[in-house]
C-alpha cells in the first residue's frame, strides 16, 4: 500500500510540475494565440474540400474552442453553426444532443439529423469508448456570400500560409 501512495504522490508532483511549467511556457494568451491555434485545430481536423466549412470532433474541449475561435476571429454568431451528431447504436440520441447543446451553448434547433453507424464488424473492444459519438461542426452563411466560398477559401489560404511560413511546404 505504502509504494501506492508513494507512486500517487510521485505522479502528482510531476503532473503539479508540468502544469506550472506550461502556465510558464504559454504566458500571456493573446487573441493572435487564439487565430493561430483555431487554424491549427481546423488544420487537423477541420474539411479541406467540397466547399465546406466543417470540424470534427468527439473532445467538446476542441469543438467548444473552434466555436469560439469563428466567433472572435471571424464574428460568427451561434445562428451560423449547425452540429451532426454520429453515433453508435450503443449511444442515447436524447442524453448525446442534450450534452453537446451544453457544451457548445447551441440551441437544440441548432442539431440536424444524427447518423448512426449501423456497421456490424465493429470491433466489440470499441463499444462505450465515444459515449457521445462525434460532433460534425458545420458553418452555415445564412445567405452571407462572405462566409460561403470565400470564408472556405480564406480558410485554405489560412492554412497554405501557416505551412509556408512554418517551412513545411
Amino acid at each position: 500500500m505504502l509504494a501506492n501512495e508513494a507512486q500517487r504522490a510521485k505522479k502528482r508532483k510531476s503532473l503539479s510540475d508540468a502544469k506550472e511549467l506550461a502556465v510558464k511556457d504559454i504566458g500571456k494568451f493573446t487573441k493572435r494565440d487564439l487565430f493561430m491555434l483555431g487554424i491549427g485545430i481546423y488544420i487537423g481536423e477541420g474539411a479541406k474540400t467540397a466547399h465546406v466549412i466543417r470540424v470534427v470532433n468527439s473532445d467538446p474541449n476542441i469543438v467548444r474552442t473552434i466555436i469560439y475561435w469563428f466567433k472572435k476571429c471571424f464574428d460568427l454568431q451561434n445562428n451560423n453553426f449547425s452540429i451532426r451528431i454520429h453515433l453508435y447504436p450503443d449511444n442515447d440520441i436524447g442524453r448525446t444532443i442534450s450534452f453537446w447543446s451544453k457544451e457548445t451553448g447551441l440551441s437544440k434547433e441548432s442539431f440536424s439529423k444524427v447518423i448512426i453507424d449501423r456497421r456490424t464488424n465493429k470491433k466489440k473492444k470499441n463499444l462505450g469508448k465515444l459515449p457521445y459519438g462525434t460532433a460534425h461542426l458545420s458553418v452555415k452563411c445564412n445567405g452571407d456570400s462572405q462566409l460561403g466560398s470565400f470564408f472556405f477559401r480564406r480558410i485554405l489560404s489560412l492554412m497554405d500560409i501557416v505551412h509556408q511560413n512554418a517551412g513545411v511546404v
